[in-house]
């Protein structure tokens, strides 16, 4: 678990270093804020899949098994 930590912590601050690195001309910097935005943006989109892809359909069949074995019956539909 320790392990696991200290990785996580260190690949967190891998972008506040390379955005402030001293020594670099605002052009690279600019291009280094771009392609931080990107990997960002890509990072985003794989959380918003996993739980639209994996974790909701996992909770929705969790949640009809449950209204099931109590046998209760809706008259509007459940929100995600």
């Amino acid at each position: 678990l320790v392990l696991l930590l200290l990785l996580t912590a260190l690949c967190s601050l891998v972008p506040v270093c390379a955005l402030r690195r001293p020594g670099a001309n605002p052009e690279a910097s600019a291009s280094r804020q771009k392609a931080l935005s990107l990997i960002s943006c890509f990072a985003g989109g794989v959380f918003l899949a996993t739980c639209l892809l994996d974790l909701l359909p996992d909770y929705l069949a969790a949640i009809d098994e449950a209204l099931a074995a109590l046998h209760v019956t809706l008259q509007f539909p459940l929100q995600e």
